[in-house]
């Protein structure tokens, strides 16, 4: 599990939020979770016309509203989408079947696959 692993590695630092990490999650052979690394790099001051730039892979099993819409191509209505989808049907148990969420084609799929994780 999750929390094995994180104990494991000697637990994890006070203040790091663990909250988007399955912590009962099976862990198989060779998966990687990352505990405490930044989910965003900040920005200049004054730097208004840009989002935060992402720093490492979207959970689409527990990422949020923000999390999914800074995928590209993903909007309000699709991250809308994903999480009403993993809400009625339980958490994805591959990424491929993001696919099956309305709306998400081959395209955005390709372009999103190498920025999200379970």
């Amino acid at each position: 599990r999750a929390i094995d692993a994180i104990k494991a590695a000697g637990n994890k630092l006070n203040g790091v939020d663990t909250s988007d990490i399955n912590l009962a999650h099976l862990l198989f052979d060779g998966e990687q979770i990352v505990v405490g690394a930044p989910r965003y790099v900040a920005t200049s001051k004054g730097s208004k016309s840009s989002p935060p730039k992402r720093t490492g892979p979207v959970s689409i099993n527990n990422g949020g509203q923000a999390d999914l819409e800074s995928l590209p191509g993903i909007g309000p209505v699709m991250a809308s989408r994903i999480i009403t989808y993993r809400k009625s049907n339980g958490p994805f148990p591959t990424l491929e079947e993001l696919k099956k969420v309305k709306g998400m084609g081959e395209a955005t799929y390709a372009e999103i696959s190498s920025l999200i994780r379970l």
